[in-house]
């Protein structure tokens, strides 16, 4: 979680805005509301925070609570410890007509390999109804993506606590959505969008967005500027 401490210090007559900040994105508690788009860079202007190392390949957000595809945060460590982790992860592309800005996701699958890309953790309210939205188009004949989202840690042995059917992809850009209520007990969550394919081939995927609501609004982003 996320909260922001006002701290007034007399001595040099200034006032400090102090953030501390956990394992989840929460909205800045400076402000009046909470943001419409819960996911920080949604639309994949920024990096998606994996790490340029090669002594950790399960880290690729390591610690950051606004990385996508981070194996490590709280609601996707399992993965990690149970031999689940993609042999390829997802990747920023430039994309001439993506939705929203010059970037999308490009997420590679095949027949032996499906293909999943995770949002960082945010908070969520219990029993409050949530829609999320993506945008997606493939190069693969026949592919398909799910949407789901996890309020517990992620197991792709398991079914999601929220998830659409396969939605077959075409090749021109269409937005889809899944609405759902979090359960009373739940207070975070995770977006998992599932990519198969029985071909080799690409989903791209751009403009994601969680909201609260029971339909999906015109996209934003969750701040102001996310660009690179």
């Amino acid at each position: 979680m996320s909260r922001c401490l006002w701290i007034t210090l007399s001595l040099a007559s200034m006032v400090c805005l102090i953030c501390l900040t956990g394992n989840s994105v929460a909205a800045d508690s400076s402000s009046n509301s909470d943001p419409k788009n819960l996911l920080p860079n949604a639309s994949f202007e920024l990096a998606l925070g994996q790490a340029k190392h090669d002594w950790n390949k399960y880290s690729p957000g390591y610690g950051s609570a606004t990385n996508w595809t981070d194996m490590v945060n709280p609601l996707t460590i399992k993965l990690s410890g149970t031999d689940q982790v993609p042999e390829v992860l997802p990747v920023i592309e430039k994309v001439g007509d993506a939705p929203d800005g010059g970037c999308a996701v490009a997420i590679s699958v095949s027949a032996s390999q499906p293909g999943h890309l995770t949002s960082p953790v945010v908070t969520m309210k219990p029993g409050q109804a949530y829609t999320l939205s993506v945008h997606a188009r493939s190069d693969n004949p026949g592919a398909t993506l799910r949407l789901a989202v996890w309020n517990r840690p992620l197991d792709w042995r398991e079914n999601p606590d929220a998830q659409s059917e396969p939605i077959v992809l075409g090749t021109t850009w269409q937005r889809y959505e899944l609405t759902f209520t979090v359960a009373s007990y739940y207070d975070r969550g995770a977006v998992d969008l599932l990519a198969e394919g029985e071909l080799e081939g690409k989903v791209w995927v751009d403009g994601v967005q969680l909201e609260t609501g029971p339909r999906a609004t015109p996209f934003q982003t969750r701040y102001p500027v996310e660009v690179a």
